[in-house]
C-alpha cells in the first residue's frame, strides 16, 4: 500500500498562466471523478493546529517575489 498519492505535469512552451490553468483543470477532474474527495478537508500543520485546505478553483495567483519580500 503507498505512502501516498502524487499528481504532476510538465509541459514544453507554457507561461505561468497556462500551467495555472491546466492545474486547476487537472484538479477539478480529480475532484468530479472521484466522489469520495471533498474539495475542503481539514489538515494538520507542523504545529498540530488544524487548518482547512480548500481546492475549490480558481485559485489565488500570488507574485513570487513580493511573496518571499513580505514574508522575509
Amino acid at each position: 500500500m503507498q505512502e501516498f498519492s502524487a499528481i504532476e505535469h510538465y509541459a514544453a512552451w507554457w507561461n505561468y498562466e497556462d500551467n495555472m490553468k491546466f492545474t486547476e483543470d487537472m484538479f477539478d477532474h480529480v475532484f468530479e471523478n472521484i466522489p469520495e474527495l471533498q474539495k475542503e478537508v481539514v489538515v494538520k500543520d507542523k504545529n498540530g493546529q488544524e487548518k482547512q485546505v480548500d481546492f475549490r478553483t480558481p485559485w489565488a495567483r500570488v507574485d513570487y517575489i513580493a511573496g518571499v519580500k513580505e514574508k522575509s
